[in-house]
């Protein structure tokens, strides 16, 4: 016995410390990041150093200057204006990778104020195939050149590149050299802190002979300590820094300041999440880094040796907890020391911007969470012994009821009616929570795991890197759009602008006007130049929604800019080149249009390079939970938590002609009728009339199907609660109950038969869902009609007769009955 236990103890002992060390390994260096945003969420707003001046350029600077791309004078004056100002390091957030053909002279103007200013600092890209897209050598042979890539995170930016190691050479980020140009350093060394982990420190040596140490892992990445977003850093924008430098220059308090410029458009920067505070143009997070490090505002984490050694400490004091059986006092004691733990990484990072390794902490409660299932498992072998015996006295009382129940049937209709009520006031007050947590792919494209969408998305990943034309093809309110965006984001022109137009939405002339711009004077009110769509989406994508709506004439000039590349805008003769992926959108048949002479077939075939259909709502019913929470959440109503079963059938029975954007209004109109009654549930009340007529027509729809074919759809519309067999026999106009009794005893058998005789497959054909209450009601009815089946013997079935007690099933399931008592024993 003592031998036995000694056993369990080793092996207990061996198993548990396994276990810790898969969840040190695999599970822990992931939950930094996460640590570090709820620090950062946790930490009050502050002011940016006053030491950095952000100046912006957005859509109105753009507008002011001509246009995009704004001529580059505009850029040289900036400099020029900036160094007189008396700024010490100018960062211009502009890749400057090519030189301007049409203007020589605006790029040599360009370069000497980068020359003469002697403090410029460029940013480059390290594209994912290892070029490195510098500015043209023009400009970056008297600049600073930092690498401007942020990271392929889709979440909060928990950490940005400091360093990439490229054609055997260390390349620092741009943030990195404003604050080292800034600090005027030349001197740094990469010292190792963590051989395990591969994590460095970069030191960099002032000219005092002071040192400001920058701490990045393996990757080279680095926490920044965020500020916050433009409200709390100085800026000033593009046009009115230039007015000012004209008219007051010396009311610019620009002196020894750290400059960056950089666009802030719409649809120009890069954006990013960064915790707390959401998004942000990518500029501000070059600015944080170069923050950072000028005011030593850096982030920094405690020690791995010590979170080594306190594993080592828990490790033992785990093996003793096992060997003694003290699991409650093993437990209480972890779970103390782990709030010990949490309090004091708060206190250290709110003093000291210092982490302390989330490792240990989630390593105590894995630990006590193992003290809890070997606590439970003991307690459990002490009663399994006795459940044996009470198991086979339960086994034996089910043997004795299975031989006396008898299938007791009811005909009184007051009873069922008063059943039917009950059973839809229960359904109205039966609550559905509402998911927690939503997952987004590509921006607002919301989604469950079994969803339709899930092929759109495929193929959103699968065509967005190419540059094939892409034809969109959805009803009203399917997300046409956001699936556009989404193929630009993921393509390899996501750094360039995407544009947008609704074809339907404008006449001819001013449709051509939007799309390819026209000159001042070209027609009554053109009183300036425009830039049209195409020439502002130069590199980028241009979509083109409800095509179907334009006229032959237009679309005759539109394929001829598709097949050359080229166009003139209204009223102008120049022959302007334009580089521009089109994603074309429509909500008609595009095909059956050229069929009919409506559309034209030589521009149809230029723009159905990859089709993609989006499915309409009425086919994504598993979206619809996760779409009310989005909605409710979008629309400020994050207090309603739940709908009622019977909301939630409405929703899902519905048709949604108006797809998406209908079930927004539903639910945001709902959701203020259940405010205004102080609940935190939509009930089928809050819903509009014309969803519940729909949901009724949809439930009792039994027309052009076979008999058996209705009976098992209308069982499923009432979600073969207990009274169904009577709904269904009324909506079929009046059955008898028995006759749909038989009908589905009979659907029973054949799907046994057709699913090989395995119970739990019959199961999931017969019930249609996978909802679990369903698939229990189903189970237990079937196993009920096995049970008269298998006390028949092959030998007793005649060649024509059967039982009596099978006289009223239905010829058509004759044969799948037989087949059923020939086959018993393979009945699993």
């Amino acid at each position: 016995m003592e031998k036995s236990r000694s056993v369990q103890i080793i092996t207990g002992t061996v198993i548990l410390l396994i276990l810790l060390a898969a969840v040190w390994v695999f599970l822990l260096p992931a939950m930094d990041p996460w640590a570090t945003s709820l620090y950062a969420r946790f930490t009050p707003k502050r002011p940016a150093s006053d030491q950095i001046v952000l100046v912006t350029l957005d859509d109105q600077d753009i507008q002011s200057l001509g246009g995009w791309p704004i001529s580059r004078d505009y850029y040289a004056y900036m400099i020029h204006a900036l160094s007189e100002s008396g700024a010490r390091t100018i960062g211009m957030d502009f890749l400057f990778s090519e030189t301007d053909s049409l203007f020589h002279e605006y790029d040599q103007a360009l370069a000497g104020f980068i020359r003469s200013s002697g403090n410029v600092v460029l940013p480059s890209i390290i594209q994912s195939d290892g070029e490195h897209l510098e500015p043209a050598p023009l400009f970056r042979e008297h600049a600073v050149i930092g690498f401007s890539n942020l990271g392929d995170e889709t979440g909060d930016q928990h950490t940005t590149p400091m360093t990439i190691f490229h054609n055997h050479h260390m390349v620092y980020s741009f943030g990195f050299e404003l604050a080292r140009h800034y600090l005027n350093i030349s001197d740094l060394t990469i010292e190792c802190v963590d051989p395990l982990l591969e994590n460095v420190e970069i030191i960099l040596i002032k000219p005092d002979s002071s040192t400001i140490a920058i701490p990045l892992d393996h990757w080279g990445q680095f926490v920044p300590h965020y500020f916050g977003g433009l409200d709390r850093v100085k800026t000033i924008g593009f046009v009115e820094l230039l007015q000012t430098f004209q008219s007051a220059p010396d009311s610019l308090d620009l002196k020894d300041k750290l400059v960056l410029v950089a666009p802030i458009a719409e649809t120009l920067p890069i954006v990013k999440q960064i915790p707390k505070y959401g998004t942000v143009p990518g500029s501000l997070i070059h600015l944080t880094v170069a923050e950072n490090i000028i005011t030593g505002k850096i982030i920094r984490s405690m020690p791995q040796w010590l979170m080594r050694i306190i594993g080592f400490i828990i490790s033992i004091l785990l093996i003793w907890v096992i060997g003694t059986k003290r699991h409650i006092f093993g437990i209480t004691l972890l779970l103390s020391f782990s709030l010990i733990w949490i309090i004091l990484s708060f206190i250290l990072y709110r003093i000291a911007l210092i982490i302390m390794p989330s490792d240990p902490c989630l390593f105590i409660l894995f630990g006590a969470l193992c003290l809890t299932g070997l606590a439970i498992f003991s307690k459990y072998s002490k009663q399994k012994s006795r459940n044996i015996l009470l198991e086979n006295e339960i086994e034996q009382t089910r043997n004795e009821l299975k031989q006396t129940r008898s299938e007791k049937q009811t005909a009184d209709e007051e009873k069922d009616e008063a059943i039917l009520r009950l059973e839809k006031h229960l359904r109205d007050l039966e609550a559905i929570r509402l998911p927690d947590r939503i997952t987004k792919e590509f921006g607002d494209i919301i989604h469950a795991q079994d969803s339709p969408m899930r092929e759109v998305l495929r193929q959103v990943q699968t065509v967005a890197r190419d540059t094939i034309p892409v034809l969109i093809s959805g009803e009203t309110g399917t997300g046409k759009e956001l699936i556009a965006r989404a193929i630009h984001q993921s393509s390899l022109r996501n750094d360039k602008a995407f544009m947008a137009i609704n074809c339907g939405a404008l006449s001819e002339n001013l449709l051509e006007s939007e799309l390819f711009g026209h000159e001042k004077g070209s027609f009554t009110g053109a009183h300036a130049r425009r830039i049209g769509r195409f020439e502002q989406a130069h590199q980028g994508t241009l979509f083109l929604d409800e095509i179907s709506e334009t006229s032959s004439a237009f679309q005759a000039r539109l394929l001829r800019v598709l097949q050359e590349g080229a166009f003139e805008r209204v009223g102008g003769q120049q022959l302007i080149q334009t580089d521009v992926r089109i994603i074309a959108a429509t909500n008609r048949d595009l095909k059956a249009d050229v069929d009919k002479g409506q559309f034209r077939p030589d521009l149809f075939f230029r723009l159905n390079g990859f089709p993609i259909t989006l499915p309409p709502l009425r086919d994504r019913k598993v979206d619809i939970p996760l779409l009310v929470r989005y909605f409710l959440d979008r629309h400020g109503q994050s207090q309603i938590l739940s709908l009622s079963q019977a909301a939630m059938d409405r929703l899902q029975n519905y048709d949604w002609p108006g797809n998406v954007r209908e079930l927004e209004n539903c639910i945001r109109r709902a959701a203020i009728l259940a405010s205004s009654r102080g609940q935190d549930q939509i009930t089928a009340e809050d819903l509009s009339q014309e969803l519940e007529s729909k949901t009724k027509s949809d439930a009792t729809s039994v027309t052009y199907q076979p008999m058996e074919e209705l009976i098992l759809t209308s069982l499923r519309n009432f979600k073969f609660s207990r009274s169904a067999i009577t709904q269904t026999a009324r909506v079929l106009g009046d059955k008898d109950r028995g006759t749909i009794t038989e009908y589905f005893r009979g659907l029973c058998f054949q799907a046994l038969v057709d699913k090989d005789y395995r119970i739990d497959e019959a199961v999931q054909e017969i019930a249609g869902t996978d909802e679990r209450k369903i698939i229990a009601k189903v189970d237990k009815k079937l196993r009920s009609y096995l049970d008269n089946v298998i006390s028949i013997s092959p030998d007793e079935l005649g060649k024509a007769a059967l039982p009596s007690t099978f006289h009223g099933l239905p010829k058509q399931f004759h044969s799948f009955l037989k087949r059923i008592i020939q086959n018993k024993d393979r009945i699993e």
